[in-house]
């Protein structure tokens, strides 16, 4: 939207249970169509090899060990400061935007060496 001049909202005047414009339709193409996840689908692949190499080596990096305690914490602070928060941030989590977040915090869970995860274990 930026490189095309749209504004960032453009979705906002999505009407729900409509498809009277060409902005209903790609709201509802963008959310729900599979082909718009294959990228996250791909990411988790990659998180999964990334992991068991990881496992195999033996060494695991802080952020990797700390990792939910981390990515819930950033992901905390973009959701709830409004000076920091991406444009359409509600679609870009949706999306994978904030994948990496995402993924740290499902690195960090498997490790089961930080705070989160040992009281999600309990």
């Amino acid at each position: 939207p930026f490189l095309l001049r749209i504004p960032l909202d453009w979705f906002k005047y999505h009407k729900w249970g409509r498809y009277e414009t060409w902005i209903d339709v790609l709201v509802v193409v963008l959310k729900f169509h599979p082909l718009c996840y294959f990228h996250i689908y791909v990411m988790g692949m990659i998180l999964a090899i990334v992991y068991v190499r990881q496992k195999q080596q033996g060494s695991i990096p802080w952020l990797w060990r700390q990792g939910s305690l981390v990515g819930y914490s950033l992901l905390l602070i973009v959701f709830c400061v409004p000076a920091i928060r991406p444009p359409a941030s509600k679609l870009l989590c949706r999306l994978g935007g904030l994948a990496p977040l995402q993924c740290l915090i499902l690195i960090g869970l498997s490790q089961e060496q930080d705070i989160v995860s040992r009281f999600l274990k309990l």
